[in-house]
């Protein structure tokens, strides 16, 4: 099974603020979370570089990481990570 990782954040001077650190099932299941499209999301975590809107200062930095079967412990360190 493949799941998605999700990190939203502020890079900024001051440090990061994290709005989103989360692993989802689905991309559906974060399009949902974040509340915006389904198509949005798909291309966020297909996309190698970045859309012109994303290099803007005040455009929060969306990383999507998909885990696939090999890298179960992966998830296992991410769902503890995100309970602590």
């Amino acid at each position: 099974m493949i799941y998605f990782h999700c990190k939203i954040f502020y890079d900024n001077k001051f440090g990061n603020e994290i709005l989103l650190d989360k692993t989802f099932k689905t991309l559906k299941e974060l399009s949902d979370e974040i509340e915006v499209p389904y198509q949005f999301v798909a291309d966020i975590s297909s996309r190698k570089t970045p859309k012109k809107f994303q290099r803007y200062c005040f455009n929060p930095k969306i990383e999507i990481t998909r885990i696939t079967n090999n890298n179960t412990n992966n998830i296992n360190k991410l769902k503890d990570d995100a309970t602590n």
